[in-house]
C-alpha cells in the first residue's frame, strides 16, 4: 500500500477522466494554497482567446494567450512565473515557481523574450470550501501529484493533462486513452 500525498501548495490536481464538470474536464490545477478555510488553485492547461499584449500594453510583442484559470473571479488576473525575487511580493509556491507579485513591476519587466517561457497569466481561479476538495478526492474526482517547474512551464497546455498522467506511470498511462464520453463507448 502506498502513501497518498496530502493536498498542499505546489501540487497538481489532475482531473480523473470521469470528472464531467466542464470547468474541470481533463484539467490540471496547480494548488496555490490549502488550509482549514479551503483550497485555492489555478487551472494551468486551458488557454483563452485573450492575448497577453492586451493585458500588458507596454509589451506589444507578447503574442501568447492568457489561460482560463478557473470559474471563480473570472475577471481577476493571476500570474505564475519563474521570476522569483525580481518581482516584489511574489510568493514562492514550489521550487522555481512563484505566484503573483507587484503587477506594476511585472508590467515593466522584459517578459517578451527571455522570461516568456516561465510566465503564465490567468483569468480566474479555482476554489474549494473547507473539506470540499477532500470529499471530491475521496469520490475519485482528482489525482494528486507533485508539480515541477518543468511540468508547469515547459509542457504545452494542450498536452499537459496527458503528459503529467503519462509521467506518473502505472495505471495513469491508460487514462489519456479513455473516451471523452464513456457513454458513447
Amino acid at each position: 500500500m502506498t502513501d497518498t500525498p496530502s493536498i498542499q501548495p505546489g501540487f497538481f490536481l489532475i482531473a480523473n477522466p470521469g470528472l464531467r464538470d466542464p470547468n474541470f474536464f481533463r484539467s490540471v490545477v496547480f494548488i496555490i494554497n490549502h488550509d482549514s478555510e479551503g483550497t485555492f488553485g489555478i487551472v494551468v492547461n486551458q488557454k483563452s482567446e485573450v492575448i497577453l499584449s492586451q493585458i500588458f500594453p507596454d509589451h506589444p510583442d507578447l503574442d501568447d494567450r492568457l489561460y482560463v484559470g478557473g470559474p471563480v473571479q473570472k475577471n481577476g488576473l493571476f500570474i505564475l512565473h519563474r521570476l522569483g525575487c525580481e518581482i516584489p511580493g511574489s510568493l514562492q509556491v514550489g521550487t522555481g515557481i512563484y505566484f503573483g507579485g507587484d503587477l506594476e513591476v511585472l508590467s515593466k519587466v522584459d517578459i517578451s523574450t527571455e522570461f516568456l517561457p516561465g510566465f503564465r497569466g490567468f483569468m480566474g481561479c479555482a476554489g474549494w470550501g473547507p473539506n470540499q476538495l477532500e470529499m471530491e478526492m475521496a469520490q475519485g474526482s482528482w489525482i494528486l501529484h507533485p508539480a515541477t517547474e518543468g511540468s508547469l512551464f515547459d509542457i504545452p497546455a494542450a498536452d499537459m493533462w496527458e503528459s503529467v498522467l503519462t509521467q506518473m506511470g502505472g495505471k495513469y498511462v491508460l487514462y489519456p486513452s479513455f473516451p471523452f464520453d464513456p457513454r458513447m463507448n
